[in-house]
């Protein structure tokens, strides 16, 4: 066989899914050493902190958003959910402040989970598509979070002390290893572990891929579609509560166009907005990325215009190369 014949079959070193993945963590690597240099107090612990935390909120909503677009789908209406939760977490502790923290988390959860589940049911059983919907109840939600906070405001010196602790409980008596971070490194990590090595996850890749061929061999697509929105629901409603009791208030317009930072984190790290494709990994590194560059620009002090710019850009760049990637596997 000529040696040119056998480096043609020789397969890659990595999937395609991988490179990427790597090439975001030399970028990520690469911005931080940056902004670094142009301002020596970018990597200070409370600039630390405050970026953990927002990767840690991030990282919450968009595990859910992950499964939802893997299975082909997607759901605008998070930041709404959100809002919702945590501006009803928020009245709890002001109305109760004996409330078990406990009770909180199951509260914000149980909130979020019965407004994904309306998401879900009319997409999965009704087969509407799924940007309609959720454009939908985005504003339906929204619109709902007004009426139960009347426009208003809970701010902090109506909320016990303990209601911070939820988000900003430190561990090990570091400023940056929040409860908010742990929460959210442990829901990635189960949500890589679903994927990975259970057949349920690998059930929502092929429904993504093909959801058709997913129907012959017998896989339930409305029910899988089903669980990924309740499941998005109930994450984003954790993170509703964790924004809130992170900021110690709460106020209307909370998370208000957040929904597209989530997705961006998804697209970045990899994650077809055609289904079928991203990881866990990837959508990790998307989310301190964006929570990189949001938080390096206040630092430059880059005009909020241009913030919604390059954020915009990145997340067309995104869609751009996972378009090309798409077509390149096709061919």
């Amino acid at each position: 066989m000529p040696a040119n014949s056998a480096a043609a079959r020789r397969p890659p070193l990595l999937d395609p899914g991988a490179y990427r993945t790597l090439g975001l963590f030399i970028f990520l690597v690469v911005c931080l050493t940056a902004v670094s240099v142009s301002n020596p107090h970018f990597l200070d612990i409370n600039n630390l902190k405050t970026m953990s935390s927002d990767a840690a909120i991030l990282m919450l909503a968009a595990a859910g958003q992950l499964l939802v677009m893997l299975a082909g789908n997607i759901d605008i209406s998070t930041s709404s959910i959100i809002a919702v939760s945590g501006f009803s977490s928020a009245l709890l502790m002001r109305d109760h402040p004996e409330t078990p923290l406990a009770c909180v988390a199951l509260l914000v959860i149980a909130i979020g989970l019965v407004l994904g589940l309306v998401n879900g049911v009319v997409i999965a059983y009704f087969d509407v598509p799924a940007i309609i919907v959720t454009l939908g109840t985005l504003s339906i939600y929204r619109g709902l979070n007004f009426l139960i906070s009347k426009g208003g405001w809970v701010v902090s010196r109506d909320l016990p002390p303990k209601y911070t602790e939820m988000a900003n409980g430190e561990w090990f008596g570091h400023p940056a290893l929040t409860n908010m971070l742990a929460v959210a490194l442990a829901t990635a990590l189960l949500t890589h572990l679903f994927l990975a090595r259970t057949r349920h996850g690998r059930r929502l890749y092929a429904i993504g891929s093909d959801k058709a061929n997913a129907r012959l061999i017998g896989i339930n697509v409305p029910g899988y579609v089903f669980f990924t929105y309740a499941v998005c629901g109930m994450l984003n409603g954790l993170a509703g509560g964790m924004w809130c009791s992170r900021y110690n208030f709460a106020q209307s317009s909370t998370g208000l166009g957040y929904e597209m930072t989530i997705i961006a984190s998804c697209v970045i790290g990899g994650a077809s907005v055609t289904g079928g494709r991203g990881s866990t990994v990837g959508m990790i590194l998307g989310a301190i990325m964006l929570s990189v560059i949001i938080h390096a620009m206040n630092i430059l002090q880059v005009s909020p215009f241009w913030k919604m710019f390059i954020q915009g850009a990145i997340i067309l760049a995104a869609v751009i190369l996972d378009s090309c990637m798409a077509r390149k596997n096709r061919a």
